[in-house]
């Protein structure tokens, strides 16, 4: 996996009884690429303290239409900042 560390744009729910945000779907935008990136499974996710954040990790898959497979990559939302992160690919 490559690391990215690249700030998305995501759709999120959250839950007041749940410590976790639930990622759904995201947004990737730079100068080459903007693409919308559907969240089809969660495979893992945790909470973790980073330099004195709390960072909630969450480990996705998407299945990716064009290449016909399914893409594993990380995610970091940090919570004190609310930041979402694309941190590896």
């Amino acid at each position: 996996m490559k690391v990215l560390n690249m700030p998305v744009d995501m759709v999120a729910i959250f839950d007041l009884n749940n410590d976790y945000p639930i990622p759904l779907k995201f947004r990737i935008k730079s100068k080459d690429l903007n693409k919308h990136i559907k969240i089809d499974k969660i495979r893992d996710s945790r909470q973790e303290m980073k330099a004195g954040h709390r960072i909630c990790i969450f480990r996705c898959e998407s299945y990716d239409k064009d290449k016909d497979m399914i893409i594993p990559y990380e995610i970091h939302y940090e919570r004190e900042d609310d930041v979402w992160l694309l941190y590896k690919i």
